[in-house]
């Protein structure tokens, strides 16, 4: 039986963050940003926390797969959605980091399927 993927749910969970970008679906929510779309983003980052440590366990090293890179636009996101100030100008430029984290975690899925069907 194969391991339930530590990305279990982050697809649907990037949907609503680009909701919230984008001001639709239930992203338009009043106090949406406040609350969901930060515990949202901490989902994800917990998850890229668990990945890091699924590929240091399996002998592969994380920077080759963008785990870093992929957590500062995670973080990155979590400061918008927090109402902190950080890297992200606008939402235009809040999309480009969503989609960039969007297109690695896709990726890290692909890989953490394979590492599954070793183990």
């Amino acid at each position: 039986m194969t391991p339930e993927s530590v990305f279990k749910g982050t697809p649907y969970a990037l949907e609503k963050i680009g909701d919230f970008l984008r001001n639709s679906g239930s992203g338009a929510l009043p106090g949406y940003a406040s609350t969901a779309a930060s515990e949202i983003i901490t989902a994800i980052i917990s998850a890229l926390e668990k990945f890091d440590e699924k590929l240091r366990a399996a002998g592969a090293e994380p920077s080759e797969y963008g785990v870093a890179l992929a957590g500062y636009a995670a973080m990155e996101l979590k400061k918008l959605t927090d109402g902190e100030k950080g890297d992200i100008a606008n939402n235009d430029c809040a999309e480009v980091f969503l989609r960039f984290l969007w297109y690695r975690i896709n990726e890290m899925m692909e890989f953490e399927k394979e590492i599954d069907a070793e183990n």
